[in-house]
């Protein structure tokens, strides 16, 4: 049975793995390796990945029958570094050689690189060694309470209150009252008292006589609308009255004038030019190009971004990669299929396992039978659509 290897954060460099489904031995030493589908080359070292497979002693150690153990960043690095879209196969085998399976290793997103933790010791990087999981004890944290300080309580004199006092009995007599002032009126300035916010009254009577002018003005706006009048119904010209103008005298043929010349006749119009026959329409431009079009030689990551920018259905993402295949640009066909399988796209997914699956591999194409591959994939689909069949019964065939 194919185990599984999951990588999740430790710190940047370090990433713990467990792995699932070991069938073989854990009394001898382990060794592992591992395999891109980019190139399909292996890790050798910090970053550095060769055509021939390369053994790595592994640092590891047993719980709840798992395998669990921390790669160091010539590991982690490498495998970050190498891109999101990679794939990784990793190969593990007993020490002596007896038992070896394979297994695809599924990495958590934030699982960063040793550059991200700023400097790192670089025998780290250049001399790899297995590192098994340590368990640090855990030191209680006791918080100290502060000691309480003496409350030291301070007593005021109360402030003094005013005594009262006694006013004296000859100020309290009537007789003692001061006495109270009466204004003095001028009677010349009695129309000012009020001052300037107290207006007077001021008889208006001879104001409201109306003005001999007023009474003028009226009678010559009488007069002329009587003249207006006058003019209107009896001084106006009747439109009915108005002279008919005689017509003017037709004047009369002389006999002795000389007979008026025969007409030109009118020359014959000239047949019409026959119609230039109108020129052929152009043909009509190519179509542009499209987003999606597949050109050999192109940037992938810009063609797929691109491409991806228009939405294009699942039926033209297959299509898309179906011309990719035909003009040998693998890369693109092998990257559109992780994108659009990893985005929740089971279709997507369980064509991509089709392609290794070895029943239905293609023996000249771009991708090789790899049972591994296949058996990650359909798990890929299966997770989105479980009621597939034809998915399941090849994942269990696989499996066996």
């Amino acid at each position: 049975m194919t185990f599984i290897v999951s990588l999740k954060e430790n710190r940047p460099g370090f990433a713990d793995f467990e792995i699932k489904r070991w069938s073989g031995s854990t009394d001898s030493p382990l060794e592992f390796t591992i395999k891109r589908n980019q190139d399909e080359r292996y890790l050798a070292g910090h970053e550095e990945w060769k055509v021939e497979p390369v053994w790595h002693a592994l640092g590891y150690s047993e719980f709840n029958g798992n395998l669990v153990g921390t790669f160091e960043p010539w590991v982690t690095d490498s495998l970050v570094h190498t891109g999101g879209q990679t794939m990784f196969m990793m190969s593990l085998r007993e020490s002596s050689g007896s038992f070896r399976d394979d297994g695809v290793v599924r990495m958590a997103s934030n699982i960063l690189a040793s550059s991200a933790a700023g400097n790192l010791n670089r025998t780290q990087l250049n001399n790899p060694t297995p590192q098994s999981p340590s368990i640090q004890a855990h030191t209680p944290y006791i918080e100290a309470v502060p000691e309480s300080e003496p409350v030291i309580e301070t007593f005021t004199d109360p402030e003094p209150v005013p005594e009262p006092f006694e006013i004296p009995a000859t100020d309290m007599e009537a007789g003692a009252l001061p006495p109270v002032m009466e204004p003095v009126i001028d009677p010349q300035n009695a129309s000012n008292i009020g001052g300037p916010n107290f207006p007077t009254i001021e008889d208006d009577s001879s104001k409201r006589r109306t003005s001999p002018i007023v009474w003028i003005i009226l009678m010559i706006l009488l007069i002329a609308a009587i003249g207006a009048a006058v003019w209107w119904f009896v001084f106006r010209e009747d439109p009915k009255s108005a002279p008919t103008p005689k017509p003017n005298p037709v004047p009369t043929q002389n006999n002795n004038q000389p007979p008026a010349p025969k007409p030109t006749p009118k020359p014959e119009p000239k047949p019409e030019p026959k119609p230039t026959p109108a020129p052929a329409p152009a043909p009509a431009a190519a179509p542009a190009e499209s987003a999606c079009t597949v050109k050999s030689g192109s940037d992938v990551m810009a063609f797929i971004q691109s491409c991806l920018k228009t939405n294009p259905d699942t039926d033209q993402i297959l299509k898309i990669i179906n011309e990719a295949k035909a003009a040998k640009e693998c890369d693109l066909a092998r990257r559109l299929y992780a994108n659009k399988a990893q985005s929740g796209n089971s279709v997507i997914a369980f064509a991509y396992a089709k392609e290794y699956d070895p029943k239905t591999a293609a023996s000249d194409g771009c991708f090789k039978e790899d049972k591994g591959t296949a058996i990650y994939w359909y798990e890929t689909g299966l997770s989105d659509d479980p009621n597939n069949a034809e998915a399941k019964a090849r994942l269990q065939e696989l499996q066996k």
